[in-house]
């Protein structure tokens, strides 16, 4: 019985190595780069498309369970103000979405968002920055019909926890 295991691990001992060193490749790529490209990747596309600041203090992914955690997230509006702080985002993914065909998570939680909502002396609120410059509405080419359709959506657990406005 041990001879024909080792037997097995001799024959398919480049197969195993190959795995193994995917895995550590997989590994690495999901617990250290991912979180670092996409808190560049957030931070810098905010900032280019909003012309807002964001700070984020941690983000952690987990490649194995397909989970996401931010901590401490906060949006400053392009005058420099408060705009949100969340304590923590949290999604974990599920590889359902490829039979469902439609993005499904299994959790989506968010702790203790805090919304800072202002009218300045002209009346706009605050959260104007987020719809976007109507300079830049008119510029991009209307979609053609049923170009841009919005994906399909399944959360199973969604919650919002400690929310103050």
């Amino acid at each position: 019985m041990k001879e024909a295991g080792l037997r097995l691990v001799t024959r398919h001992k480049r197969l195993l190595v190959t795995l193994t060193i995917v895995l550590v490749v997989y590994s690495l790529l999901g617990f250290a780069l991912a979180p670092w490209l996409v808190k560049r990747t957030a931070v810098n596309s905010v900032q280019d498309q909003l012309g807002a600041e964001l700070r984020i203090e941690k983000v952690a992914i987990n490649p194995f369970v397909l989970s996401l955690r931010i901590d401490q997230l906060a949006l400053d509006d392009p005058a420099g103000q408060a705009f949100l702080e969340v304590e923590q985002i949290f999604v974990n993914f599920q590889l359902s979405s490829l039979f469902r065909w439609a993005l499904t998570f299994d959790e989506f939680r968010i702790d203790a968002p805090h919304a800072y909502l202002a009218r300045d002396e002209r009346g706009q609120l605050n959260a104007a920055f987020l719809a976007g410059s109507p300079d830049a509405a008119q510029q991009q080419p209307a979609e053609e019909d049923g170009g841009s359709a919005i994906p399909r959506l399944v959360v199973f657990k969604f919650a919002i926890n400690d929310s103050v406005i």
